[in-house]
């Protein structure tokens, strides 16, 4: 969908009319996750940008779990794992952050941030198990755990605007249940800041130029194919 978009998970689209899409591939998918029985759960950056996807194939509701880490500790994991410098990363890491911090100011997001602090992480989680209404089990948790997920610590400060509003905003783990949220009434999202849309346009045209060329190569290669 996001290739359709002329976009990747690196430069997430704004806004989308999901009925100009090819949902081809995504409609199994949600259609497999209808047939189960609730809840079941989906885990992906990316769903944030695409729910009016989801929402057009028959999700109408959702309740919103945020998992977020210190911001300068994702930049420097994308800058590392994808090859990605610094300003970019910054700029990618802000997207999602804004991205959910407008959805926590639109509807109930609750927010489990993730660090090497065991004890801080499970509470957090315990704590939405029971907004969520489900069971919880302490010593499975503990064993789930695993603080050498938590790579790339940097030493630069642990918020930013973003992250901050996201805060201000989330559900209260209090013991509250979690409402859900009609996905038609979350607002469009923001279009990255520069450089990501030219950063992914030129990747989109390099990747037409390249594929171009191995097929004028495979051409001239095999005449008879």
């Amino acid at each position: 969908l996001l290739f359709q978009l002329e976009r990747d998970w690196t430069c997430p689209p704004a806004d989308f009319d999901p009925a100009h899409l090819d949902l081809t591939l995504l409609k199994p998918e949600v259609e497999s996750h209808l047939d189960l029985p609730a809840p079941w759960a989906v885990k992906d950056p990316r769903m944030m940008f695409m729910l009016k996807a989801w929402a057009h194939l028959g999700v109408e509701r959702a309740r919103f779990v945020a998992v977020v880490r210190a911001p300068a500790d994702t930049i420097r994991s994308i800058e590392r794992r994808d090859g990605i410098r610094e300003d970019w990363a910054d700029a990618i890491v802000d997207a999602h952050l804004s991205r959910l911090a407008d959805l926590a100011e639109a509807a109930d997001v609750a927010v489990i941030e993730f660090s090497q602090d065991r004890d801080h992480v499970l509470a957090q989680a315990e704590q939405v198990a029971e907004s969520l209404g489900l069971g919880w089990n302490r010593s499975a948790a503990e064993r789930f755990f695993d603080p050498k997920l938590v790579r790339n610590r940097a030493a630069q400060p642990e918020s930013t605007p973003s992250l901050d509003r996201l805060r201000a905003n989330a559900f209260p783990l209090d013991g509250t249940p979690l409402p859900a949220c009609e996905l038609a009434t979350l607002p469009a999202g923001r279009e990255p800041r520069p450089p990501l849309v030219e950063h992914v346009k030129r990747g989109n045209e390099d990747g037409k130029v390249n594929a171009a060329q191995a097929l004028a190569n495979l051409s001239s290669d095999t005449p008879d194919n």
